[in-house]
């Protein structure tokens, strides 16, 4: 099987009889009606009747804009025998894994339209611990993104309950205000889910060790230092300070640079230390994101999240770590994303894995 990513489009040149078929980001010249038959048939249901040895095709390959197999969605007991096409939640299922596919099926390497990876990411537990609007959201994208073992962590949030901060976020209304912040978004994980849930499954057992584990706020030393130990890979989210919101680093303890490393590269940077020593009676108190940048951050970290469980399944060096992305809620439509490296001083250099 060789046909055309989806998403891949014929643009016409300003020259005539001469095509691009690609990306924005990259494309083909066609320079012939004959290469745009042989791109038509590649993107259409008559694929097969494609000539597997023209030499378009090599250079579409090269550029990843070909998938030569396709894989079968992974799903949970309740469609692997019985679902068929005439089923309504298996064809509403189908609509919404297009959609996602649309991220996997353009990661590189992959040429099976994403599908091993989509699906892969039901088997990776992430944790979310921290009570905020962006932890909230977070449970919602993970989930509805294909990350159906999302739980939120019960110690961190065990007597968190939904407050007016809480608010139009993932369908949450004023009615909900009071309720346990845990059972309310429990009653929602079917409906936010993109694959079917497993009804043999406790998400919610704590004696499990996550893939992954988010905090969103201040990070508890103790945490912190038990994670490193423990090799427990993990994003931090800071509160925001000001009008400024930060992501990550996205930590793999041993191996890649930690939160330290981070705060001694800043302070070398500018002699400053990344943490407020003013006290808190002086201090302003923070309200919490406003509702676009909690979105905004959310997704960001939500893509940091899934693209390192798609490293785990490509078994790939995670590209997503060794940084702190900056967030500035005057221009959110320009992050700055800061690159850090382990830094000498720090005692992590000293616990390589």
């Amino acid at each position: 099987m060789k046909r055309l990513k989806r998403g891949v489009s014929l643009f016409a040149s300003t020259n005539p009889d001469e095509y691009f078929c690609g990306t924005l980001k990259r494309a083909v010249r066609i320079y012939s009606p004959e290469g745009k038959h042989q791109v038509q048939l590649l993107g259409g249901p008559d694929y097969l009747r494609a000539d597997p040895n023209t030499p378009l095709l090599n250079e579409l390959s090269a550029l990843q804009l070909i998938d030569t197999s396709e894989s079968a969605l992974t799903l949970t007991k309740r469609y692997d025998a019985s679902a068929t096409g005439r089923d309504a939640a298996f064809q509403q299922l189908r609509m919404r894994v297009g959609a996602e596919l649309t991220q996997t099926t353009w990661i590189d390497g992959v040429t099976d339209t994403g599908v091993k990876v989509l699906s892969a990411r039901q088997s990776y537990l992430i944790e979310i611990s921290g009570s905020n609007r962006v932890a909230t959201l977070l449970y919602s994208l993970l989930l509805a993104s294909g990350a159906t073992q999302t739980r939120y962590c019960a110690k961190s949030v065990a007597h968190a309950r939904i407050s007016d901060l809480d608010i139009a976020l993932a369908g949450i209304s004023p009615k909900d205000i009071g309720a346990p912040l845990i059972k309310e978004r429990e009653t929602h994980r079917q409906d936010l889910s993109l694959f079917p849930l497993d009804k043999e499954f406790s998400y919610l057992d704590e004696l499990s060790t996550p893939d992954l584990a988010i905090h969103c706020g201040d990070l508890d030393p103790e945490k912190y230092a038990h994670w490193m130990a423990s090799g427990q890979p993990f994003l931090h989210i800071p509160s925001p300070i000001a009008d400024i919101a930060e992501i990550g680093p996205l930590v793999i303890p041993g191996k890649t640079p930690c939160i330290r490393c981070a705060h001694l590269s800043r302070q070398s940077h500018n002699g400053a230390a990344s943490v407020p020593t003013l006290p808190t009676s002086l201090a302003t108190t923070s309200d919490g994101y406003p509702v676009i940048a909690a979105h905004y951050v959310a997704a960001i970290a939500a893509s940091l999240a899934l693209s390192f469980c798609d490293c785990l399944t490509r078994n790939e060096e995670c590209a997503v770590t060794g940084k702190v992305t900056i967030c500035d809620y005057q221009s959110l439509s320009t992050p700055q994303e800061v690159v850090i490296a382990r830094h000498p001083h720090c005692g992590c250099s000293f616990n390589d894995r």
